[in-house]
């Protein structure tokens, strides 16, 4: 897993410290909808064409398919464990901003409007 600013004291939390972990979590939350994004539908077809023009230089047609589903397989696979150590990674950051008394849904709101 990433290395992750996380809080383990008692003791309040800092304005910075709150400010370190908002930023983490806008670049956990970025990385996330990046990963999101590779694996719909629509992505994995473009990066499937691609992955059988390139293979079709080095593979005869009877291996052509089973070549892109092994690259697809793989492909598909490192985006989901990406995805999924983003979502504990943005939980964890989430669990550290609740404990300073951060309202998440107002947070969740600013960072939607961040990004629009």
């Amino acid at each position: 897993m990433r290395s992750c600013f996380f809080i383990s004291s008692q003791e309040p939390l800092t304005e910075e410290e709150i400010e370190v972990l908002i930023a983490e979590l806008l670049e956990v939350e970025s990385k996330a909808a990046e990963a999101q994004e590779a694996l719909e539908e629509e992505s994995l077809m473009k990066v499937e064409a691609d992955v059988r023009k390139e293979l079709a230089l080095s593979h005869p047609d009877n291996e052509l398919e089973k070549a892109v589903v092994e690259e697809m397989f793989a492909f598909k696979e490192e985006w989901e464990v990406e995805l999924d150590e983003l979502e504990i990674e943005s939980a964890y950051l989430l669990e550290q901003l609740d404990g300073a008394g951060i309202e998440l849904s107002g947070l969740y709101k600013w960072i939607e409007r961040q990004s629009s």
